[in-house]
């Protein structure tokens, strides 16, 4: 999922730290793990794991303090400490975290939710999906040699995600759940477990509550990852309710004994049949498939095995073995070890050996002429980058809403898959190629898979695809002949998508730029770059603008000959800058205001870590 969900457990256990003892130590690992959790991964992920440790800390403020002592001076003190801890978490993160806002604010999918205009980006799959918290391959995967009919396509944010072990979740967890000790503690968990699920298996109204703003700015299948939580820390209650000797067998624990059996009939018979949508997949993958069907058969007859050694464990717990010491530590080994076998080798987005694989086209654009590069429904962006080459797309969960409006006016239907959807930019070509706006944005080279169609000119053809190329494209770095100021957006784009628009006569810019007496003439190069850096070599026989068809944003900045000048919001989404007459530099680089602000709320954020850890020791001390 990321790396930020691996805090999720410290960030539940400060919080409860912090309620406990509102001014120990507990609050300040609770900022430093909040800070961890958005630096070190993606931020909604994190968002996500602190929306459910603020849900955890809600219950056990109530659990703790009960109602007659919410208004108490501790139950004051746990407020104040856990509103310290994680706003001072944030604070830490800001020279990331503030970015990132800035950067939201852009965003054509972000602002569509915000305008409740898009839905789950990811559909709900129904009951189809509660297998897989038990056997996370029920439903097929997305790796080499099996394939995936689980209804979102994406297995990594399916419920597989919420899988900690078969015999955790269908004997550890229904032991807790007969547990007196640790009920009230099972309850919440239940009820967390099934938050985490409302989305993916479609829940009313926890479904229906998710997709009211601002719950509906996450991707709230992703929320999955508190069900696993929920249940490793069921399983965990479960077991240590027996290893405490304090338990007696209940009648309906025949039941989830049953559910177990149930479960191992059903993987038997699955391993008889053939996968969901068969017949198409074999058609497909041709002589491939039956390797497919063999893992198939594999996984379910692993899942009836998992069931019969549950069915084991079951029927030691009826007959007392729990009072045996070995039989616990042979349970809980057993639950730890089956995590370890069953995802050991995963890699659920795709064997890692087929994340750069050699592709001769791309190997053949790497030493052709520059210019930006965009596949037709193939080659993920992420791919092309590996050769150095610039693509028109991007693995940007953002979509920068200026960037989707001008692209829009290539292609009609560039909307068809929504804003609600992932990643509008990520499935974008342009259906009019050229045109005067891919001409604009130095868009040289279509990638398509197939062979060219009869009487279709390809500009190179391997390995199953083709290319189509426009050498009369614009350089990256141009100068335009003509500068006009146009503020009103839906003009703006009406002009840039008219079939005469023409990028070497005429750019359009939103704010007042000089005029110029005459057409503007002139040459720009770029010579050197870097993620946040550009320089750009001119020479202009009169003063002019250089538009760089790259993304404009408020964090770049523009010097000319050393000289800091405005950057201009040039043809929609891109940067103009003002140049003189004659020879000289113009050097972009990448400084946003939000980064140094950052800066200086994470220094004042560790003081104040500082005198809080400070103060605790004199008082622990005195």
């Amino acid at each position: 999922m990321s790396a930020a969900a691996t805090w999720l457990p410290w960030v539940f256990l400060f919080t409860d730290g912090v309620v406990r003892e509102p001014w120990g130590l507990a609050g300040i690992g609770l900022a430093v793990v909040t800070g961890l959790a958005l630096l070190s991964g993606h931020a909604e992920t994190a968002g996500q794991e602190l929306l459910g440790a603020g849900i955890f800390f809600v219950w056990r403020m109530f659990d703790f303090y009960g109602w007659k002592r919410l208004t108490s001076r501790g139950a004051a003190g746990s407020i104040l400490a856990v509103v310290g801890g994680w706003g001072l978490g944030i604070l830490l993160s800001g020279p990331q975290t503030l970015p990132t806002i800035d950067y939201l604010r852009t965003s054509h999918r972000f602002m569509a939710r915000v305008a409740g205009e898009a839905g789950p980006e990811t559909p709900s799959v129904g009951l189809k999906g509660v297998p897989q918290l038990v056997v996370p391959d029920f439903n097929g995967a997305t790796r080499r040699g099996a394939y995936y009919f689980g209804g979102t396509g994406n297995l990594p944010e399916s419920a597989s995600t919420g899988y900690v072990g078969l015999v955790t979740a269908l004997v550890l967890g229904p032991l807790a759940i007969g547990s007196h000790k640790y009920r009230r503690w099972v309850w919440f968990f239940l009820g967390l477990g099934i938050l985490g699920l409302g989305q993916i298996v479609g829940i009313w109204p926890v479904k229906q509550l998710l997709e009211i703003f601002p719950l509906n700015l996450m991707r709230e299948n992703r929320l999955v990852l508190w069900t696993g939580w929920a249940i490793a820390m069921i399983g965990v209650m479960g077991l240590e309710a027996i290893a405490e000797r304090e338990f007696r067998w209940r009648g309906w624990f025949w039941i989830a004994a049953g559910g177990t059996g149930a479960l191992a009939i059903w993987c038997l018979v699955r391993a008889g049949e053939y996968p969901e949508n068969w017949e198409q997949y074999a058609s497909a993958v041709g002589p491939e498939a039956g390797k497919t069907l063999q893992w198939f058969e594999n996984v379910y007859l692993t899942g009836m095995a998992l069931c019969v050694v549950g069915l084991i464990f079951w029927w030691g717990i009826w007959r007392g073995a729990f009072r045996y010491r070995w039989f616990v530590w042979t349970l809980a080994i057993f639950a730890v070890g089956e995590v370890i076998a069953m995802d050991y080798g995963v890699y659920p987005q795709g064997d890692a050996a087929l994340y750069y694989p050699r592709q001769a086209m791309l190997e053949y654009l790497a030493s052709a002429p520059a210019g930006r590069v965009c596949a037709v429904h193939c080659l993920p962006a992420c791919l092309t980058e590996a050769y150095w080459l610039r693509d028109v797309r991007g693995y940007d969960a953002v979509d920068p809403g200026r960037l989707v409006n001008l692209l829009a006016r290539t292609r009609p239907d560039l909307l068809g898959n929504s804003a609600d959807e992932a990643g509008v930019l990520q499935e974008y070509f342009p259906a009019e190629f050229p045109s005067p706006i891919t001409r604009m944005m130095n868009l040289r080279y279509l990638i398509i898979p197939g062979s060219p169609p009869v009487g279709q000119r390809a500009r190179f053809a391997v390995e199953g695809y083709w290319l189509m190329e426009d050498a009369n494209c614009l350089p990256r770095a141009f100068v335009p002949r003509h500068v006009e100021v146009v503020r009103d957006s839906a003009r703006r784009l009406e002009l840039l998508g008219s079939a005469d628009f023409d990028p070497e006569d005429v750019a359009y810019v939103e704010s007042d730029a000089p005029r110029f007496d005459g057409a503007a003439r002139g040459t720009a190069k770029i010579v050197s770059e870097a993620p946040s850096h550009v320089t750009i070599e001119f020479d202009m026989g009169t003063p002019g603008v250089i538009v760089l068809s790259d993304l404009w944003d408020a964090g770049w900045k523009a010097r000319v000959n050393g000289v800091e000048t405005e950057v201009l919001r040039a043809n929609e989404a891109f940067r103009g800058v003002v140049v003189p007459a004659g020879r000289g530099v113009l050097q972009f680089d990448y400084e946003p205001g939000s980064f140094y602000h950052g800066i200086w709320l994470a220094l004042g954020a560790g003081i104040s870590l500082g005198i809080w850890g400070w103060k605790r020791w004199r008082t622990v001390t005195r």
